[in-house]
């Protein structure tokens, strides 16, 4: 590797205990922290580094939603491409295991992950919700007698 710059820290990457500088220590989940007993042993202990959290997830917007079948949908369309879970989760950068769990509709994909899976599939299971407010009134018509009309003439 190349010459550690600053102070090395002892991290597991794939399952080997390394000294590695702070950039690479960046890439393993785990330090490992020597502790010292009173019997002067050495005792490792393993501490799970917290990694910052992006982003959160958008997960629904008010204004899109998700087709009833979007399940079958999907499944439908790469079996249509001739491409199989494997494939589509390379492409996607989604577990095999979630995108079965979402062609069998057991979870629900994020709006981002929808509008992926819309992408590499060229299909559209994302539909805009009906507004309440936008019906269009209907006019009354004006022409004929009121019932303040008839009131008045009595």
């Amino acid at each position: 590797g190349s010459p550690i710059y600053g102070k090395a820290k002892k991290v597991l990457i794939d399952g080997v205990p390394m000294l590695v500088c702070q950039a690479c220590a960046n890439l393993s989940s785990t330090e490992i922290v020597e502790k010292k007993t009173t019997e002067g042993r050495r005792v490792y202990q393993r501490r799970r580094l917290i990694k910052k959290v992006g982003e959160k997830k958008t997960f629904w917007n008010d204004d899109l939603t998700l087709i009833d079948n979007y399940g079958e949908r999907i499944r439908m369309a790469r079996e249509e491409m001739g491409m199989t879970l494997e494939e589509l989760s390379r492409k996607s950068g989604l577990k095999v295991s979630y995108l079965r769990n979402i062609e069998n509709q057991r979870m629900k994909p994020t709006l981002g992950e929808s509008r992926i899976l819309e992408h590499i599939l060229d299909i559209a299971i994302l539909t805009k919700t009906p507004e309440y407010g936008d019906k269009q009134r209907t006019k009354v018509r004006r022409d004929g007698l009121t019932l303040s009309d008839i009131l008045r003439m009595k």
